[in-house]
């Protein structure tokens, strides 16, 4: 039976909202009224004593548990009882502490307690606090109610002295932190308020034989004088200085670099390239990651000469430590370039494992520079055509103008350009070697040199050979020819310009 409400008067459908009761029900209305007769599970009432079953648990287990609680969290249970409030306040769950905003709660635990244990600090404010405020009453009522009414804080290093500092406003945090004591120091983006004097006292209050891990990105670093409080910090394994305004290096043979396996430079626009060119030529051999984003003052010549490969103090030449090169964000920098670094770089290390030494003694460090084989390519895009032309490689010097291998324009290429099928195009994409991007390896014939051969030792690793070269180029080359091949492949992406059967190509696009 169906009710239409729009017959029923208005007061009747808006009071007691009597249209929900005009609803067909979901269940019977014998089982809706013997829902109401069901008893409530049974719910135990918590022990009169105030014990709890949590407490009969192994220590280990209890610390477990609590360590997957947010510290807020975890500080509303300290009062459950002694037992909470001393595990709560264990060091080991406080190795790790990461602050977004500024904590506004309770002195003793988070002064005598909770800072103290801290050996992983992550300070990533946001909202930045604003300025460098000599003193913070936020920070007064939290860490010293007796000196609420306070202006200016000496530091602890210049109390015999008559030089006052200016706290910044992590200064009270800091203060209770012990910083020789760190593993790891995580300021991200802090120059808006941690100003350059009080950075360079937190890096030389820094553990030399503990910290392992600095992200200063978008710091207050600059100039020459970070290097003396850096430097002497010989355990780093991890260093970001990205967004800085750095201009000068430290050299690689520095105890900085001893067991560093990551730096990263991502856009130091203040870095020289000669700065930048002499560093990667001597890089350190232990460094795994190399992160070197937007550096575009970066010529190609000083990529040429990284270090790859190096004597070592039995007198053999062996591969680095190198994996992972990010260029991301160097305009200059084509697909051509990344695969002639990258055939390189590997060509020298795969010749540490040759069973011939080849041309070069390289028992005596007689490294002399490959001659690469040519590719003339035609106005075709499937098309190459192998030659034993040689070309011409950068060399150990460096010069202002661009490598003549990589960077030559192509004579010949007509205006008219015929483009793959779409199985031919999702293969040139998916399609990753050494070789230059369209050609297949049995179609393009290079000369062989002693980077080139294939015979090798016994056991070689291949993770020794390979590096890892993360880029953003988009172009093939930067004549054009390299321009209109990169229009080509996107047409021929979009447009249905080939047989998916035969593979055929069904035209050509003029592209002026």
């Amino acid at each position: 039976m169906t009710i239409d409400i729009t017959l029923l008067p208005p007061s009747q459908i808006l009071s007691n909202h009597s249209h929900l009761a005009l609803l067909p029900s979901t269940l019977p209305v014998s089982s809706s009224l013997c829902s109401k007769h069901f008893k409530r599970a049974f719910v135990p009432r918590p022990p009169r004593d105030g014990s709890s079953p949590l407490s009969t648990l192994p220590t280990e287990i209890q610390l477990s548990i609590l360590s997957h609680l947010e510290l807020s969290d975890l500080l509303s249970v300290l009062g459950v009882s002694k037992t909470f409030c001393a595990l709560g306040l264990s060091p080991t769950l406080h190795r790790e502490l990461s602050l977004t905003t500024l904590p506004s709660t309770i002195l003793h635990i988070l002064g005598d307690h909770i800072l103290p244990s801290v050996r992983e600090l992550t300070l990533n404010l946001f909202p930045y606090p604003c300025g460098y405020r000599p003193y913070s009453p936020h920070f007064g009522n939290l860490l010293s109610p007796n000196t609420s009414k306070r202006i200016k804080r000496p530091h602890p290093q210049g109390r015999s002295g008559q030089n006052t500092k200016e706290e910044s406003v992590v200064g009270g945090i800091l203060r209770y932190v012990k910083l020789d004591q760190l593993r790891t120091l995580n300021i991200p983006f802090s120059s808006s308020y941690i100003p350059l004097e009080e950075l360079e006292r937190i890096l030389e209050s820094l553990g030399s034989e503990c910290v392992r891990k600095l992200d200063l990105r978008g710091s207050s670093l600059s100039g020459r004088k970070w290097m003396d409080s850096i430097g002497k910090l010989g355990r780093l394994e991890e260093l970001d200085q990205g967004f800085t305004n750095i201009h000068s290096l430290p050299s690689p043979s520095s105890c900085l670099f001893g067991q560093l396996r990551y730096l990263s430079l991502s856009s130091c626009s203040m870095l020289l390239a000669d700065v930048l060119a002499e560093f990667i030529r001597e890089l350190p051999t232990n460094l795994e990651r190399l992160d070197l984003t937007r550096l575009d003052q970066l010529p190609f010549e000083a990529l040429w000469n990284l270090r790859a490969v190096y004597e070592n103090s039995e007198g053999r030449v062996v591969p680095t430590s190198l994996k992972e090169v990010r260029l991301v964000g160097i305009d200059h920098l084509t697909r051509r370039d990344v695969r002639g670094l990258k055939r390189f770089w590997e060509g020298q290390r795969r010749a540490c494992f040759l069973l011939g030494r080849g041309e070069g003694d390289w028992r005596k460090g007689e490294m002399k520079t490959p001659e690469m084989g040519s590719t003339s390519r035609s106005t075709s895009f499937g098309s190459w055509s192998s030659s034993e032309e040689e070309i011409r490689t950068p060399s150990t010097s460096y010069s202002t103008s661009p490598p003549q291998s990589l960077r030559s324009s192509r004579e010949g290429s007509g205006r008219k350009v015929s483009l793959p099928s779409r199985h031919d195009f999702l293969q040139s994409l998916s399609y990753d070697s050494d070789y230059p991007s369209g050609s297949p390896p049995s179609s393009c014939s290079y000369r062989k040199n002693r980077y080139d051969l294939t015979e090798r030792k016994d056991g070689e690793d291949d993770d020794l050979v390979h590096i890892n070269i993360i880029h953003s180029a988009i172009l093939e080359s930067e004549d054009e020819d390299g321009y209109r091949r990169f229009i080509g492949e996107v047409v021929g992406g979009t447009l249905d310009v080939g047989d998916a059967e035969g593979g055929a190509a069904r035209g050509y696009v003029e592209i002026d």
